[in-house]
């Protein structure tokens, strides 16, 4: 009688193994829809994909117009040459190339020609 014990409960012990496995594949496979995809806009200068950099600590000095492909040199650590590179709404951060360390926004005059 106890061989069968140990063989029943060996049994079951297998059995449940066995149908939780079966339950996690399915659950565990995508659908492979894709909802959305966001990218982030190119660098003029080297087609790199860009991205969102905060103000603080920025150590870029090169900017870069993504309309006139105007390259413009900024002081490091002046902000307020920041915000009048790339428009008084620029808030807390900047779009930033890093293959090219430069800055990418519209320059004044591309800005001013838009106002128009």
């Amino acid at each position: 009688m106890g061989e069968n014990l140990k063989r029943l409960s060996l049994m079951t012990v297998i059995l449940i193994l066995c149908a939780g496995g079966l339950v996690a594949l399915p659950g565990c496979k995508s659908e492979d829809n894709v909802v959305a995809i966001e990218t982030n806009p190119l660098c003029p200068n080297c087609h790199t994909e860009t991205r969102v950099q905060p103000i603080t600590g920025l150590t870029y000095t090169t900017c870069i117009c993504p309309a006139c492909k105007k390259v413009s040199t900024l002081d490091a650590p002046t902000l307020a040459a920041v915000e009048a590179y790339t428009g008084a709404g620029v808030g807390n951060t900047v779009r930033v190339c890093d293959s090219c360390e430069a800055l990418i926004g519209e320059c004044a005059a591309c800005r001013q020609s838009k106002g128009m």
